[in-house]
């Protein structure tokens, strides 16, 4: 358990380990979300030889797009709203029945890794279902398309950094 003495308020971060015997459930914990504003606290630039300063996201605070290949998107961390060189981080959602045109990146390393939904997963051709808890590699260069069978929603991080120009279609 973490004190916020900004709100004086409780909240449990979840974990893979049991607590007391059981194993915690969703219902377990109360989950704080913090805005997205830069904190006062927080200092523009590091000192010297120091890491750089926090960067945090809210999902909630991420207006969500539609995608050159057709999913819906909530950037939490990448080029458009953070100071990210190497790499970027989305969520994506598909509706049931739906999918992503068929593309490819030539720069970016993708990993799609699924949180809800059930889908096909298509690489070079080759497919395969997926669900929660499966993460997909996606080499650059490979054609891919991912299909929902039951609305998906699922995380993508690609490095470099996604970009609309490195996005390519049959």
């Amino acid at each position: 358990m973490v004190r916020d003495a900004r709100e004086n308020q409780v909240f449990s971060a979840a974990r893979a380990l049991p607590i007391d015997g059981k194993t915690p459930t969703r219902q377990s914990f109360l989950v704080k979300s913090f805005p997205t504003p830069a904190r006062k606290d927080s200092p523009a630039a590091a000192p010297a030889g120091k890491l750089p300063p926090m960067e945090i996201r809210n999902r909630e605070t991420q207006a969500p797009f539609t995608t050159r290949d057709g999913s819906t998107i909530r950037s939490l961390l990448d080029l458009s709203n953070a100071p990210v060189k190497n790499q970027s981080l989305a969520e994506a959602s598909i509706p049931a029945g739906g999918s992503t045109e068929r593309h490819h990146h030539k720069l970016s390393e993708e990993f799609y890794h699924l949180l809800e939904g059930a889908g096909l997963m298509e690489i070079d051709g080759v497919e395969r279902s997926v669900g929660p808890g499966d993460t997909i590699l996606i080499p650059p260069g490979a054609w891919h398309r991912i299909t929902a069978v039951t609305p998906l929603r699922f995380l993508c991080c690609c490095a470099p950094p996604y970009s609309h120009e490195d996005t390519y279609f049959a």
